[in-house]
């Protein structure tokens, strides 16, 4: 089935993004789940927020005794009619400093509630969304043509990630390597295989003959696909590998009706990148990610030095180093 051609009214998207976060699925998301958060390691101590139906993770201050909490990568998602404030409340008895999170812009409260409950409040990502309920894509020929070499010199298919884990670690290690990746994102081996256990992956690979050298994680939630890590050798570089996997994704999970491809790597919204620019011309539409910050003691977090208005939470210095390196 060939990808849709034709573009969407923009000023569909608000309209449809609403409809998407109301749809929300009854179960808990794959990133609000508990067993997502222990993937990150078994010193990670991951504290469960049932008012909001997700999960953070508290950590370490440096050279103090105190802790902070952040939402687990890349974002998390919230109920939009959760109670904001019991959730706060209840990271306060955790005795924890501030806690900073990114939202999911298809699971999240209206951004008025977020800016009463949450001491910071900024429009963070762009994110790039094929929502199948607006209307098909306006690929450029340059596109189509990346799909098509993509397509003819590889055999693209979804595949079980269990059987591929360790494949899958071995080609995000080149991703590190390659745009030098620090930080929370870049991930090992175990956390790799300690992602068996969360529920809703799908894994999407291409192969050269029987390799697989490249190989797309999809993280699903009720009607949403999320595009959430990926890795490829450089045969699959040269062969436009993840034009075909974000193809096939589209073409492919016909049970979601949104995939959300994310937006441009690292912390700038960069429109321009090049990553972005291949995302928003396989998408028909846009939605956006908020960064939220809460001061939950207000004596510590002064006493950290936490008066600036411009990072959150200020005594870390910025405001990425807290959410890590969200999509």
């Amino acid at each position: 089935m060939p990808l849709e051609l034709e573009s969407a009214l923009g000023r569909q998207c608000s309209r449809q993004s609403a409809r998407f976060i109301v749809n929300q699925a009854r179960q808990r998301h794959p990133f609000a789940s508990l067993e997502y958060g222990r993937a990150f390691g078994s010193g990670v101590e991951v504290i469960d927020v049932p008012a909001w139906s997700s999960a953070v993770v508290a950590r370490a201050i440096p050279n103090t005794d105190l802790r902070d909490a952040t939402g687990c990568y890349p974002f998390v998602p919230l109920q939009r009619d959760g109670d904001l404030a019991a959730g706060l409340d209840s990271l306060r008895a955790h005795d924890l400093i501030s806690i900073v999170l990114v939202t999911d812009p298809l699971r999240m409260p209206p951004v008025p509630d977020l800016e009463e409950h949450f001491d910071f409040c900024r429009a963070f990502k762009t994110h790039y969304v094929f929502d199948r309920s607006i209307g098909p894509i306006n690929m450029s020929r340059r596109h189509w043509r990346e799909v098509r070499i993509a397509r003819r010199e590889l055999q693209i298919r979804e595949v079980i990630y269990a059987d591929h884990v360790d494949r899958f670690a071995e080609l995000y290690s080149n991703l590190i390597e390659n745009h030098h990746i620090e930080g929370i994102a870049a991930f090992d081996a175990v956390f790799f295989r300690s992602l068996v256990d969360v529920p809703g992956i799908r894994t999407i690979a291409a192969f050269l003959d029987d390799d697989i050298v490249s190989i797309m994680m999809f993280v699903v939630d009720g009607d949403v696909a999320y595009a959430f890590l990926a890795g490829t050798s450089e045969e699959g570089r040269e062969r436009c590998a993840h034009y075909g996997l974000y193809a096939e994704a589209i073409e492919h999970f016909t049970d979601v009706s949104v995939i959300n491809l994310g937006g441009a790597p690292g912390v700038i919204d960069d429109p321009n990148h090049g990553i972005a620019y291949v995302k928003r011309k396989l998408t028909n539409t846009t939605l956006r990610s908020y960064l939220c910050g809460a001061v939950l003691d207000a004596d510590a977090y002064v006493a950290l030095g936490g008066n600036s208005n411009d990072y959150f939470p200020a005594y870390r210095g910025v405001a990425h180093q807290a959410s890590g390196d969200p999509k």
